[in-house]
């Protein structure tokens, strides 16, 4: 019993933890008799107490637009619930902190054998990202931990999103495309809304200004926007919606990149057209033979009821 809480307080000390003091089987003792009334153990600390499994899972993590374990702040408890053979599973999930607009959460199953895992994402919009094999024993450890948690039951396997593929987290209302002149509807519809909110910070003609957006180290850049409206039917731009439909596709754009680290935006050209919004970035980075290239990437934005612009198409 004695020998138990030692390792019960190295365990919990974090940075004090190393992998050649607690093994394997110890931690597995200790997640099996801790209990939810009295829990001492969580997802965080399985991982500072061994730097194999979290080098493990931050290797899972960097293939979604190169996120780690600390761009998570929150973890359950973990109990004999979260042991099945020789798999342990965790949740992680962003209760202060976001990754492109989205409150993440995250399901993860660890073979203490093989040292493989099995990471499954879901975002605001509910739309699922599997990193790793879908490993039989490692699903089947996920589905026993967490079949009753309400995120993880929409957990989709199958699926093949990747992180380009992250949307913005406010879906925005919906019309219906399918009746007559839905597009004309939508755009009047659209000018109805803008002008009942009586918002005074709108660009309604052709603009130039300047724009600061993180760049791969987390500083301000200045980059220069440039606005272009819809000659024949212009749709007034909601100055914050645009600012942040910008900062969402810059944060792709950094996470997708072989170095993210040296992402710098440097001009951006917002062109509506309809009830469609085009952002495109024009940035540096350094490719793998540390060279400065220039790139440029885009992504459609489209019009809602509300007159605000989002990544999710009226279907």
């Amino acid at each position: 019993m004695r020998k138990f809480y030692v390792l019960l307080i190295l365990l919990t000390a974090s940075s004090l933890a190393s992998a050649k003091t607690i093994s394997t089987e110890s931690l597995v003792n200790i997640v099996s008799t801790n209990t939810l009334d009295n829990c001492k153990i969580n997802g965080f600390n399985i991982l500072n107490a061994r730097p194999d499994f979290a080098k493990t899972i931050n290797g899972n993590l960097n293939k979604f637009g190169s996120l780690n374990i600390s761009n998570f702040d929150a973890s359950d408890c973990l109990t004999s619930r979260n042991v099945s053979k020789d798999v342990l599973t965790s949740h992680f999930y962003q209760k202060n902190k976001k990754t492109v607009g989205h409150s993440l959460q995250m399901f993860s199953a660890l073979n203490l054998k093989s040292g493989a895992s099995l990471i499954a994402i879901i975002d605001n919009n509910n739309q699922s990202y599997i990193l790793g094999g879908v490993d039989p024993q490692m699903k089947a450890a996920l589905q026993e931990s967490f079949g009753d948690n309400d995120y993880f039951q929409k957990v989709n396997f199958d699926s093949r999103k990747e992180f380009g593929d992250i949307a913005s987290a406010n879906k925005g209302p919906q019309i219906d495309t399918n009746s007559p002149n839905s597009n004309e509807s939508l755009l009047k519809q659209a000018k109805i809304n803008l002008a009942k909110r009586g918002v005074k910070d709108l660009i309604k003609t052709d603009t130039s200004f300047d724009l600061s957006l993180e760049d791969g180290e987390g500083n301000k850049r200045k980059s220069l926007m440039m606005v272009s409206l819809d000659k024949k039917n212009p749709i007034p731009l909601l100055r914050a919606n645009l600012i942040s439909n910008t900062n969402i596709l810059s944060s792709v754009i950094k996470y997708k990149l072989k170095n993210p680290y040296s992402y710098k935006p440097r001009e951006i050209l917002a062109t509506q057209q309809g009830d469609e919004l085009e952002i495109i970035i024009k940035y540096t980075a350094t490719n793998s033979y540390g060279a400065e290239v220039v790139g440029i990437d885009g992504r459609k934005f489209y019009l809602k009821a509300s007159g605000e612009f989002n990544s999710t198409p009226n279907f």
